[in-house]
């Protein structure tokens, strides 16, 4: 299983996998919205893991949607640029801090 749209067909397509997640109302439009986004919320991947076990489904499990999604927020080459004031500079400035008052 290489992508969300490849585990939701795993399973029978957008019905069965909205239903695989809990949903009692439009079950093929939830599936569906997962699969355009390529992305399936962290609250569902225990009954995913779950169901894929059940019906004998390899490939499915939590390192699998771990990876599956990481890939997608993988920073661009080279690392990812945070403007000033953002929360890594300020945790730097923390930091910078802790270090000049252990000094003392």
């Amino acid at each position: 299983m290489k992508t969300v749209a490849d585990i939701i067909d795993a399973f029978g397509g957008s019905t069965a996998f909205g239903r695989i997640c809990g949903f009692t109302q439009n079950q093929a439009a939830r599936g569906s919205d997962m699969k355009q986004r390529g992305s399936i919320p962290v609250r569902y991947w225990p009954a995913v893991v779950q169901a894929a076990r059940e019906k004998g489904l390899e490939g499915i499990s939590h390192e699998t949607l771990v990876a599956m999604h990481a890939a997608r927020h993988d920073p661009p080459p080279g690392g990812c640029v945070l403007p000033a004031g953002s929360l890594a500079a300020a945790s730097g400035a923390a930091a910078s801090s802790s270090r000049l008052e252990a000094a003392e």
